[in-house]
């Protein structure tokens, strides 16, 4: 028989706790696991539960970063999958997990050789999990094999998961377009509330600031449409007498 234990080590003020996962094998006879990995899976929720789970914002998604690259699974099929498949992906794994709209759940092996791959579930009418598969070609009589974990589960913000480890900020899931833009307008806005003290009121000023940076171009797309709104007349004069043409 094989035994699996959990140890959980919590602290009160950081945004993760260390897993360690230890396997004995009690048996006479050497325990080799399937295809030489064991399975660590991350919890199969994170809220909150949206409202309406077909916006693409307030779905769960599996993500991961194999060998290097951010990564993210979908649920269903796609064009060399089934619906009804469950995917997998080899290659070192540094990190994996789950993501919501607001929050992250990060699973970061801490074991020199990370994972090499993950396995979730991307069936379209299941839950959702998603695994990493850590070596374990076999576990002789009589021996324990230990593998450690940092798990991080955070809001999705880059700052708070860098501090748990700089290797995750992909988790967020931001835009490479649109970030840029986010950071600029939350500094302006920070700065303008340094000087008032008060978010309704230093949002009111920024958009009085940014109608403002805009307004040439406003007057200028308003010209044009009077400009059109006056040839109309014309071109459907042009349309009935040219009808046939």
């Amino acid at each position: 028989p094989v035994v699996v234990e959990k140890e959980f080590l919590f602290n009160e003020k950081e945004h993760y706790f260390d897993l360690v996962v230890r396997v004995r094998n009690t048996g006479k006879t050497a325990f080799k696991p399937e295809n030489g990995s064991l399975y660590v899976s991350s919890a199969d929720g994170l809220g909150p539960v949206m409202k309406d789970p077909t916006v693409v914002y307030n779905q769960l998604n599996a993500v991961f970063n194999l060998n290097g690259s951010f990564e993210k699974g979908s649920k269903g099929g796609g064009m060399f999958s089934d619906a009804t498949d469950t995917k997998s992906q080899k290659g070192k794994t540094n990190w994996y997990g789950m993501i919501s709209r607001y929050f992250a759940l990060v699973m970061i092996p801490q074991d020199s050789d990370k994972a090499s791959g993950v396995i979730y579930d991307s069936r379209a009418n299941t839950g959702h999990r998603i695994a990493g598969m850590v070596a374990a070609e076999s576990i002789a009589p009589n021996t324990t094999i230990e593998k450690k974990f940092r798990v991080c589960i955070a809001e999705k913000e880059k700052e708070v998961l860098a501090a748990v480890d700089p290797a995750i900020v992909d988790a967020t899931d931001t835009s490479k377009w649109i970030e840029p833009l986010r950071v600029g307008i939350l500094w302006c806005l920070l700065k303008i509330n340094w000087l008032f003290g008060n978010f309704g009121l230093s949002i009111i000023v920024l958009s009085l600031i940014t109608k403002s940076m805009f307004l040439p171009l406003t007057i200028k797309s308003t010209n044009s449409m009077k400009k059109m709104a006056e040839l109309a007349p014309k071109m459907k004069e042009l349309k009935e007498k040219y009808k046939d043409k």
